[in-house]
């Protein structure tokens, strides 16, 4: 159970109701993805009195009520359904339709007004790597766009004992890249000398999670390319 679950039920002088909780995910357009959320309440109704609701990405006013009196609403009904949903079981199966199911989705017990919420990032596609020639030299530039509240971290590692120049660009767009310049292998003493085996990875870290999440888990994403240099 995530710790500040139950810091929060500290704070309201109660024990958790709370037993399986959501985590983070980051999803292609396309996959699939279930949040899980229960109670240790007895409660014959169908999801008893757990709510499912999710928050816009970078719209924390905004929601979208998904799951009302244990109802997933018509609006969304094409692509999110129930599972397990009895005896306390609410979990929420959302087959990733667009960007725009990305978000903070949060379970609420409204007997106890106790909350459970994790972030959703949905990948538009996977990250793509450009490669630009020039005379001396070439760029390659790796980018990854998403939408939601959590971004993923673009980082170079590669040996060789050229002077690398790496260049960000994070545009409104939810785009995120990185450029790094590699110059062209050449010879000193007869010997080829250079960059080597240069790599770019894209993976998410804790220091990018946003506020308002009580999942405290790192999504599970890490997309590595190709080689590039000598």
């Amino acid at each position: 159970m995530s710790a500040l679950i139950i810091i929060f039920c500290l704070i309201i002088g109660g024990q958790c109701s709370f037993h399986r909780t959501p985590l983070n995910a980051v999803k292609r357009i396309g996959d699939t993805v279930v949040m899980r959320c229960c109670t240790n309440e007895n409660d014959d109704r169908q999801c008893g009195n757990l709510t499912w609701m999710r928050y816009k990405p970078n719209s924390p006013s905004e929601f979208d009520a998904i799951l009302m009196l244990s109802n997933v609403s018509k609006y969304f009904s094409d692509h999110i359904s129930l599972v397990n949903s009895s005896d306390g079981d609410c979990d929420l199966k959302i087959k990733v339709k667009a960007s725009s199911d990305a978000g903070r989705y949060e379970c609420r017990n409204t007997s106890t007004e106790e909350i459970a919420s994790a972030e959703l990032i949905v990948l538009d596609s996977d990250p793509e790597c450009v490669v630009k020639t020039n005379d001396d030299s070439y760029s390659v530039t790796c980018s990854v766009r998403f939408v939601g509240n959590w971004a993923p971290e673009i980082n170079w590692s590669g040996q060789g004992d050229a002077t690398i120049e790496e260049t960000a660009s994070d545009s409104p767009d939810r785009e995120i890249r990185r450029t790094v310049t590699l110059p062209r292998t050449r010879k000193i003493d007869g010997k080829e000398t250079g960059i080597t085996n240069y790599r770019c990875t894209v993976k998410f870290t804790g220091k990018g999670r946003p506020d308002g999440i009580t999942a405290t888990n790192v999504p599970d994403y890490k997309w590595t390319s190709i080689g590039f240099g000598a």
